[in-house]
């Protein structure tokens, strides 16, 4: 007798096909307990929403390799402790860096107003390389999204695209938007510094 298919099961073969408003769907049904599972962790509701945000992004990209005959609950869990964890450990070694930058800039003088805002304007600076970089669609959706201050019903109806797919395009970006910052930040903010204090 053949085995009757769970509603879950249904949800991940139409998510495997590509089906984002499939997608869209499990991202409701499990983001909350992800969410508070990744906070027990991490102790950061800011850190524990990009955790969520990165476990469906890497749920969307190896679509193809989910096995819908196994508990994909107990999966998704496992997803975001080792991606709490990985950011716990990275915590721990970007702590060490910046107590090692920290005790540098001490043995130097003061910075002033304008060296701060050097660094202040670089930052910007590179949010907006990062942002700049995005897909055309993926950037339209972003700017309309966090600089509009839309919703993700107004910017499917506005762009004629279903809301999961505008969910997943923001879910893109932003982890785009931080790769990019993660890469570039500490040498940028370095180089910024010295180049003030070098004037």
């Amino acid at each position: 007798m053949k085995r009757v298919e769970t509603y879950e099961e249904e949800l991940l073969n139409r998510i495997i096909d590509g089906d984002e408003r499939a997608f869209a769907q499990l991202f409701d049904q499990y983001k909350d307990k992800l969410f508070a599972y990744g906070c027990k962790i991490t102790k950061s509701e800011e850190v524990a929403e990009e955790i969520v945000q990165d476990v469906f992004l890497k749920i969307w990209t190896n679509r193809e390799k989910i096995n819908p005959e196994l508990a994909f609950d107990s999966y998704l869990f496992k997803i975001t402790k080792n991606l709490a964890l990985n950011f716990l450990q990275q915590a721990a070694r970007d702590q060490k860096h910046r107590d090692r930058l920290t005790s540098y800039f001490q043995q130097l003088p003061e910075r002033n107003a304008t060296e701060d805002f050097l660094v202040s304007a670089e930052y910007q600076r590179m949010l907006t390389e990062a942002v700049a970089q995005l897909p055309p669609r993926r950037k339209l959706v972003f700017s309309m999204s966090r600089q509009e201050g839309m919703t993700h019903a107004e910017i499917a109806k506005a762009l004629k695209l279903s809301p999961g797919t505008v969910k997943i395009h923001i879910i893109h970006a932003v982890k785009s938007i931080k790769d990019y910052l993660r890469i570039h930040a500490d040498i940028t903010f370095l180089l910024v510094c010295l180049g003030g204090l070098l004037v």
